[in-house]
């Protein structure tokens, strides 16, 4: 009778990461214990120096090296992978301009005696010179490796670590990574820390002539060529080709396929049942700074580095664990779970979930298996092609985008703007549709239609349902009543609105009869949430459940899914629309201003911006536009942002981009901030 149970042990280590105690009855066969050790700190130092303690526990406890990289650049970090990986070193991440105490407190408890420093001396961005103060201090001798870009400063780390390892029979090998995907680089840190193979970074669509000249100069024979061709274009491949080197490109459809295409193509290449997947590292996908430097650690355990999604495990990676931790011995055998960052990195739920039900359904919500705005940068741009589009909506797995044309009709695109298909009919006629709404499983779109009269100078306004093929449109509301802004609960049972009653409204701009309410998806048991002095408008249903945001009085509040607990968490607000961000800790909002500044006519101007609020009070812009104004009265046209939506990925905003016309709707997106 085969035993499935999880070991609780010990702290991995004084300062370190814990195991964490997961049911597993009956999830993964024949496994006698499954260890889940968990390096997450406070902040991304403190997950580093976790890491960097495991790795001087394997090597017994003392180390004459550590490898120090900015907390802030990637890119050092996957750079400096291997060096370390040779060096028998610890990766470990420091803030620019401080050595921290807990990590000189690490370096003087360790013996490090000589410190490779990679990256740029400055206190701001790189290893500062106050770290190099420090380091002095605790009589470490320092070195540095440094270039102007990431991309000089790859090939530099690469010289400075030497002759290139073998990957088995594919002879020497060098890992050739995008300098704009951290993700691929990152996955192939493990092995290339393991076998000595330099990771260089280029671009994704030029063959850098110095990176051409240390694979001629080094003899190099193989290189594994890390992501698909957005992320390295074939260009790339036919430089490589052309120098007479064998090329093997990991590319999946997805970075969590990219990350299983690398752990298959290592298993069995270092000998000695290395990366034979009885040990497997597991980072979120989407945020570099809880992996910096997974790959000295993972290296030594001989485990690759998969990749997930804070709240769930991916099917490509499940499906990957499901087979490497069913150990087919006849004798069972434990296997560890290395999971890098905190529970809001990787949640203990979606680590329970797994291995309660390894290719389950993920709780019935469609999750993106990639980037939502592939190739996004630091600016806005736009998407949806250059088509008209108003109250644009993410479906829940990144795949389409739902949006209103010119005429009020309801439509679905691809993120570029093409494989569009029709919902509603839009006017002429008395379909004028808007804020659609995706069920969480993707199926169902809930919309406002008007219903073609007025009263009391309000609108009468319907809640609707439709397929997402366009079929089955079902009306939910009905009555002399004006409702708005559908927004489904996480679990797809209720829908959670605004609702206006016009006959008392009689006198023009008062509001004191709208209010949030829910309803059962199908339309029934509506009841209200609140009931005061001032309009409120716009709920937005928390991914997490527990909370529903609304505009109150152009203010932004958040209370709980029964109408208690309000809270305030942001002023100036315009009441345009907001959304939550994925983890549930953030919201995405605009603002509208009028600023003095005397280069402008009258000596002011206005200011629309999309801003991101934490629920902790931390609010940071993340766009701003200025137009042209005359003593608070606008001239020619002026440009207005309303209803961002975070994408399911959590690395961009959506938001309408329009005239004060209102006859130039375009989607954009914009970076996410990072926390």
């Amino acid at each position: 009778m085969h035993r499935t149970r999880l070991a609780l042990v010990a702290l991995l280590m004084a300062a370190g990461g814990a195991v964490m105690h997961v049911s597993t009855a009956g999830a993964v066969d024949q496994l006698d214990e499954v260890d889940v050790p968990r390096y997450g700190g406070a902040d991304r130092y403190a997950t580093s120096l976790l890491v960097a303690e495991a790795v001087a526990d394997d090597a017994g406890g003392s180390l004459d090296w550590v490898v120090m990289v900015s907390g802030r650049n990637w890119t050092d970090a996957v750079v400096a992978a291997p060096l370390a990986g040779s060096l028998g070193a610890p990766v470990l991440a420091t803030p620019p301009g401080e050595l921290r105490p807990d990590a000189a407190r690490f370096l003087q408890r360790t013996g490090v005696s000589q410190a490779v420093l990679i990256g740029a001396d400055s206190d701001t961005d790189g290893v500062g010179p106050t770290v190099v103060a420090g380091l002095e201090t605790l009589g470490i001798t320092t070195e540095r490796v440094t270039r102007p870009d990431q991309y000089a400063n790859s090939v530099a780390v690469a010289r400075r670590l030497g002759t290139p390892g073998n990957m088995g029979a594919l002879g020497r090998t060098a890992v050739v990574a995008s300098g704009r995907v951290f993700a691929d680089a990152l996955v192939a840190g493990t092995f290339a820390a393991r076998g000595g193979h330099p990771v260089l970074l280029t671009k994704p669509e030029i063959f850098r002539r110095d990176v051409a000249r240390y694979l001629t100069d080094r003899e190099v024979e193989h290189v594994v060529l890390m992501g698909g061709k957005a992320a390295l274009h074939q260009v790339i491949e036919d430089a490589i080709t052309e120098l007479g080197i064998e090329v093997t490109r990991l590319a999946g459809a997805t970075r969590y396929e990219t990350a299983v295409e690398a752990a298959k193509l290592i298993d069995g290449r270092y000998g000695n049942g290395c990366f034979g997947t009885r040990r497997i590292g597991l980072a979120r996908a989407h945020v570099p700074f809880d992996s910096f430097s997974a790959a000295p650690l993972l290296a030594r355990l001989c485990a690759p580095l998969l990749l997930t999604d804070p709240d769930a495990v991916p099917r490509s990676t499940a499906e990957f664990l499901n087979s490497a931790l069913k150990v087919r011995a006849s004798t069972p055998r434990s296997a560890d779970l290395h999971v890098f960052g905190g529970n809001a990195a990787v949640s203990r739920t979606a680590i329970d979930n797994y291995l309660a039900d390894p290719l389950g359904t993920e709780g019935g919500r469609l999750r993106p298996q990639g980037q939502c705005v592939p190739g996004l940068g630091n600016e806005p741009v736009p998407v949806l092609g250059d088509m008209f589009s108003r109250h644009s909506a993410w479906s829940p797995d990144c795949k389409r985008i739902a949006f209103l044309d010119i005429k009020e009709a309801l439509w679905t695109a691809r993120t570029d703007g093409t494989g569009r298909i029709r919902l509603t009919a839009g006017y002429p006629g008395d379909e004028e549709d808007g804020s659609p709404a995706w069920s969480p499983d993707g199926t169902r779109i809930a919309f406002v239609r008007y219903g073609g009269r007025f009263r009391h100078g309000e609108p009468i306004n319907h809640i609707f349902v439709i397929n997402a093929d366009g079929t089955g449109e079902r009306q939910l509301t009905s009555g002399d009543v004006t409702d708005r802004s559908p927004s489904w609960s996480p679990d797809g049972k209720r829908i959670a609105f605004s609702r206006g009653h016009p006959e008392n409204q009689h006198r023009y701009q008062n509001y004191d009869d709208v209010y949030i309410a829910v309803m059962d998806a199908d339309g029934s048991d509506v009841r209200a949430l609140t009931r005061g002095d001032a309009a409120d408008h716009f709920p937005a249903w928390s991914p997490d459940g527990r909370w529903i945001a609304y505009d109150n009085n152009q203010d932004l509040w958040i209370m709980d899914p029964e109408g208690q607990n309000q809270r305030r968490i942001a002023a100036q607000y315009s009441p345009n629309g907001h959304s939550w961000s994925p983890d549930s800790k953030s919201l995405a909002y605009t603002t509208f201003e009028f600023v003095e500044d005397d280069t402008y006519s009258d000596g002011m101007r206005n200011d629309r911006t999309l801003t991101v609020a934490r629920l902790d009070g931390e609010i940071t812009e993340v766009v701003r536009y200025v137009s042209h104004t005359v003593s608070n009265s606008f001239r020619g046209t002026f440009t207005i942002i309303r209803r961002p939506q975070w994408a399911p990925d959590g690395r961009s905003i959506i938001y309408e981009r329009n005239t004060h016309m209102g006859d130039a709707a375009r989607t954009y997106a914009a970076p996410a901030p990072e926390f």
